[in-house]
């Protein structure tokens, strides 16, 4: 299967099936050319009125794709994957809600790490923006590997 010129068999991710359990499944896939970099939300769906979630995979080298990591358990929103200018770190928001904030996931591309930034918007819709207006110190944030990505989102849900 093609999405966007990356050939993977997408159809062995976890969960690619909800398209034939649920209407108007859909797929995103944010590309870093630069980077040779994809991030694909999948099986994105509505879960709330006007509300859509899907899963997170991560791909390296179009050519030949490798996944590097697919995430379920983060509840992933359908808006963009932001690349940083020199194309090390990429922000993705997750639809966990925490204390009065949501999550931006922040993925160190060149280490395969990822670390958890809370944003407190001035409204849902104004998440991304306030990440533009936000001063991060990188060397200050907990970095995990990318295989612990899960296992940190269920830990978020349960607080």
């Amino acid at each position: 299967m093609n999405i966007n010129g990356w050939d993977y068999n997408f159809k062995s991710l976890p969960y690619w099936d909800n398209r034939e359990k649920f209407p108007y499944v859909y797929d995103l896939l944010f590309e870093n050319e630069q980077a040779d970099i994809a991030f694909l939300i999948y099986s994105i769906t509505e879960v709330t009125m006007c509300y859509y979630v899907g899963f997170l995979a991560i791909f390296k080298n179009k050519e030949k794709p490798e996944l590097l990591l697919n995430a379920t358990k983060g509840g992933f929103l359908n808006e963009k994957v932001i690349f940083s200018i020199e194309n090390r770190f990429a922000f993705v928001k997750s639809a966990i809600y925490i204390k009065k904030g949501w999550p931006i996931f922040i993925f160190d591309l060149l280490n395969r790490q990822f670390a958890c930034l809370k944003i407190i918007p001035n409204s849902k819709n104004d998440l991304m923006g306030r990440i533009n207006e936000t001063k991060i110190e990188i060397d200050k944030l907990k970095w995990m590997p990318f295989e612990r990505l899960d296992s940190f989102c269920s830990e978020l849900r349960d607080k």
